[in-house]
């Protein structure tokens, strides 16, 4: 006897419909910060802007696969797969015996309509969840901005104040410059004000030498162009005048008492 295992035309596999799935991207955008600076602020703003990006990108990552993971498990609790209906082999010969339909079940639109509202509420939560972190970014990247332009500002006046100090100290030690060389030549005139002029008489002249006394009784002797102390430098040694002139202007001749 030949079994026909033929399915017969009028029958068709039964395959149950799975959802549609859409993956909703919430990708934030963040703002670019720019730098012109120059010192130990500009450095510090750029490092928090790029620990908020990264953190952003990993709450994005994570939102996507929670969405991902609640429909794959309401899917396969509201979804499960019906098995698959057994044909009943004709035996020639015989009286066809009716082929049993498969019964499908179907889930009742209440429960459909319930799981898609579920699904729905939890995805508008997460993007409000999202849209508030990317709310907070923005209002934080203004602040980070606000902030880069006072530093800069306050970089400016800085540099700006320190060039004046600058030049404050350079007036100030000119000034104590001048004060104190002012002082020293007040200084050495003082002194040579305070030491006695010494006193000298010709004791003797030839041409371009000289014979001097001093008050203490002393002899020293002097030719053209020799330093005479308090009187500057001899520039006339006159024998027949009896006479020395220095550079000065001072004339020493003889004593009275030697004339």
């Amino acid at each position: 006897m030949d079994i026909d295992t033929n399915k017969p035309s009028g029958e068709e596999e039964y395959r149950p419909a799975d959802y549609d799935s859409s993956v909703f991207d919430a990708t934030p955008t963040s703002s670019t910060t720019t730098s012109s600076a120059p010192d130990m602020g500009t450095n510090k703003a750029a490092n928090i802007m790029e620990h908020l990006k990264r953190k952003n990108i990993l709450v994005a990552v994570g939102v996507l696969i929670g969405i991902f993971c609640v429909y794959k498990i309401i899917d396969v609790l509201f979804s499960p797969s019906l098995p698959r209906p057994k044909t009943t082999p004709v035996v020639q010969a015989q009286i066809a015996k009716p082929i049993q339909q498969p019964t499908i079940t179907a889930l009742p639109s209440t429960e459909n309509q319930v799981a898609t509202s579920s699904i729905a509420n939890r995805l508008n939560t997460l993007e409000q969840q999202v849209s508030n972190e990317q709310t907070n970014m923005d209002r934080l990247s203004s602040q980070m901005n606000d902030l880069q332009t006072a530093v800069s500002n306050l970089d400016s006046k800085i540099s700006t104040l320190a060039t004046s100090t600058q030049a404050v100290a350079d007036v100030v030690a000119k000034q104590q410059a001048s004060e104190a060389a002012k002082a020293v030549a007040k200084k050495k005139k003082a002194m040579h004000a305070a030491i006695p002029k010494p006193v000298y008489y010709v004791k003797a002249l030839v041409p371009g030498r000289a014979w001097l006394a001093t008050q203490d009784g002393g002899t020293i002797t002097v030719s053209l162009g020799n330093n005479l102390p308090g009187y500057g430098t001899v520039e006339v040694i006159d024998p027949n005048q009896g006479t020395l002139i220095t550079s000065t202007g001072a004339i020493i001749g003889y004593s009275s008492g030697d004339s």
